[in-house]
């Protein structure tokens, strides 16, 4: 008895320890950026605010706000929800610029994993959206030297890899302040609408609460389905992280484009708080 119920333990720890390697195979590296995309949009919103007034900032990016609920809508449709209400851009007194209202199917599987992906909708769409704008306007080999990244499972797998991951994104983002601000682009009229558009999104990737708590329980049934499978799967051997990584080995390109995001909203910032420090110097 004792050792089924520790082959069983050790079953259920492997099945655990696999289930979670696989999500952050599929999703990790992904939510790393986002939540560093989140702090770093949340710093430029509130210093753009503070430099350029509130209430003049929320109107002067209010592409940035459509995009952002555009995100929420996109996803909402592709994952069967039904939309409810939307307003797109519309300032409020509690601060609310926009919302999407949406219904779904609480027994639907494929419903309720879409909550993960409508919560995090305006950084996966803002990020696409800066990529065709610079494709259409100053040219996609911006983002050739972050794309050569890899990012993976391994990258994280100690705290030297992890440095040399860090050193290597700002390697990485020396080239691409190099080839953004090369004369070339200075010379472009579509540099400063590219740097406008990219400013705008850029600051409104920030999540609300209701995003965060969809996206978690998205998340959370993700997890659990994952799981499942996993503990009647498993002892046939683990296939599944092959066909994982392969999945995620299709969409990690898009880790450049956001990768890219977060150099400029960095960019943006050490602008911004540049003139904030100015002015307070200046005494205005």
């Amino acid at each position: 008895m004792e050792i089924l119920l520790s082959l069983a333990g050790n079953y259920l720890i492997s099945v655990l320890s696999t289930t979670v390697s696989q999500l952050f195979i599929l999703l990790g590296p992904g939510i790393i950026l986002a939540v560093v995309m989140y702090f770093v949009s949340s710093f430029v919103r509130d210093k753009a605010g503070e430099v350029l007034g509130g209430r003049f900032f929320i109107y002067l990016t209010a592409i940035g706000t459509v995009v952002h609920e555009l995100g929420h809508a996109l996803f909402a449709v592709l994952f069967g929800h039904q939309i409810t209400e939307i307003n797109l851009f519309g300032p409020q007194a509690d601060g609310t610029l926009g919302y999407v209202s949406h219904r779904w199917d609480s027994e639907s599987i494929y419903q309720n994993i879409g909550r993960f992906f409508i919560g995090i909708g305006p950084i996966i769409l803002g990020s696409i959206v800066i990529y065709l704008a610079a494709r259409f306007t100053v040219g996609d080999h911006l983002f050739q030297p972050l794309s050569r990244m890899q990012i993976s499972l391994q990258t994280f797998s100690s705290w030297e890899n992890i440095w040399d991951f860090c050193l290597e994104v700002f390697q990485n983002a020396l080239q691409v302040m190099g080839l953004l601000f090369s004369p070339a682009n200075l010379k472009n009229i579509w540099f400063i609408p590219f740097l406008f558009i990219v400013f705008s999104i850029g600051s409104h990737v920030k999540l609300s609460p209701p995003d965060l708590e969809g996206a978690w329980s998205g998340f959370t049934f993700l997890f659990a389905l994952l799981l499942i499978f996993n503990l009647f799967t498993f002892w046939f051997g683990d296939f599944a992280t092959k066909y994982v990584t392969l999945v995620s080995r299709s969409y990690s390109f898009f880790y450049a484009y956001m990768l890219f995001t977060i150099v400029l909203l960095l960019i943006f910032l050490m602008v911004i708080t540049g003139v904030s420090l100015a002015k307070k110097a200046l005494g205005r």
